[in-house]
């Protein structure tokens, strides 16, 4: 059998003989990203927002979801022409219409920025259906 030799090399050959001005930058590298990817405060809303009723909503509802779910067509199951359907379902039309802006299904139904921005006040508010 063949003896191996292995070449043991200094540990600290090509190591800095002070590493703490490395480890000084590194922790100043660090605290920058932290401050530069910090997130953007919520903004509070706004005290002259008006509070959204349920009558503006529904004006909503009837020229925008009726259609998909109202009395005659209830697509997946919901619907949206009496309040307590609404009300049962305030989350999910919450979701799909002001935070994933999922529906209506590619806008076919025309739903403009302001409508969505009043369904979310009105969800954000209680969502009451009175």
């Amino acid at each position: 059998m063949h003896q191996h030799r292995f070449v043991v090399q200094r540990l600290d050959a090509g190591r800095a003989k002070n590493p703490w001005p490395f480890a000084a930058v590194g922790v100043v590298l660090i605290l920058g990203a932290i401050v530069l990817l910090k997130p953007a405060p919520v903004a509070a809303p706004t005290a002259n927002a008006t509070p959204v009723t349920f009558a503006q909503v529904k004006t909503v509802l009837e020229q925008r979801c009726y259609m998909c779910h109202g009395e005659a067509v209830q697509m997946k199951g919901i619907r949206l022409d009496n309040s307590a359907a609404v009300k049962a379902n305030a989350q999910g039309v919450f979701q799909q219409v002001a935070v994933t802006r999922q529906m209506p299904m590619n806008n076919s139904t025309n739903i403009t920025e302001e409508e969505r921005q009043m369904i979310k006040r009105w969800f954000e508010s209680g969502a009451s259906v009175e």
